[in-house]
């Protein structure tokens, strides 16, 4: 009875009802093995079924591993076992990787040893590397020699920055214009307050929320330029703001003047951003590690 009769009125029932239905997970439409794109329920199924038959289905020969060769090499014995287990602070790994030297480069014939024990390595184990997934991330190395990986690989040649773990990779320092995507984020988090009815502490706690548990993922692994930091302040500070006046328009008919908006907009993002300084900086103005 609920449905019949709040599901057509552009209620709150209604909006609700919609969000779940967006949030139900289904696949629309498939490409299909001859190119074809199709929308129907039962081709999309049997496409997925069809595809893990092959996938799980099919068997490969693999070459078999010769333990007498492996026994007369180099073992692990159970001390060396046990280093290897053990925590790992981050100046063993710095120390590690800038030990290194040029053992390992980015040149034609490193990417071609490094392909090569993976297929040895696959050949083993019936595994094989994806080609349609893998890419060639080249910096500070000369075309002529990334054309010669491509070809030599089949890789395609990605480009900076990517994802990895959710966190953007690139050759040089971050600027402030790929933080937007994380912007962006944070601005739909906070888009989707709009039609909530909240106090004075929920609509704190929400933007405390978005601030804090999003940045600190962050901050975690990346130093966030200042700029991106100040925009993502003023952007919570001013959703605040231009949410507290439409409350009052709509709850206790009080029209707030937009310059009085735009000032305490501002005044608060000082106020944060003098909290950050504070944070970071100790009281004789050093910098706390």
């Amino acid at each position: 009875m609920r449905y019949f009769k709040n599901s057509d009125k552009g209620t709150k029932f209604f909006h609700d009802m919609i969000k779940r239905n967006k949030d139900k997970r289904q696949i629309m439409s498939l490409n299909l093995s001859d190119g074809t794109r199709t929308t129907s329920n039962q081709e999309v199924s049997n496409a997925f079924v069809n595809y893990y038959k092959e996938l799980l289905g099919t068997g490969s020969n693999c070459v078999q591993l010769d333990k007498d060769i492996l026994l007369d090499g180099k073992l692990v014995q159970e001390e060396q076992a046990n280093v290897l287990i053990r925590d790992v602070l981050d100046g063993e790994i710095k120390e590690a990787l800038f030990s290194i030297g040029e053992m390992t480069k980015g040149d034609v014939p490193s990417v071609q040893l490094l392909v090569d024990k993976l297929d040895s390595f696959g050949a083993c184990y019936g595994l094989k590397i994806n080609i349609s997934k893998s890419n060639i991330f080249a910096a500070g190395v000369a075309r002529e020699e990334v054309d010669i990986m491509k070809s030599n690989t089949g890789f395609s040649v990605g480009r900076f920055p990517f994802r990895y773990l959710g966190l953007p990779v690139a050759a040089t320092r971050l600027s402030i214009a790929q933080f937007n995507p994380f912007m962006d984020r944070i601005a739909s988090s906070i888009r989707a307050w709009a039609g909530m009815t909240l106090s004075y502490a929920g609509r704190c706690e929400l933007i405390k929320s978005i601030l804090q548990g999003v940045e600190c993922f962050w901050l975690a692994s990346l130093p966030i330029p200042a700029g991106a930091k100040v925009k993502k302040i003023g952007l919570a500070c001013t959703v605040y703001y231009l949410w507290e006046a439409r409350n009052l328009r709509i709850f206790e008919g009080k029209t707030k003047h937009p310059e009085a908006i735009v000032r305490g907009i501002q005044i608060q993002v000082f106020r944060v951003i003098e909290g950050l300084y504070s944070d970071a900086v100790g009281p004789r103005g050093e910098t706390l590690s």
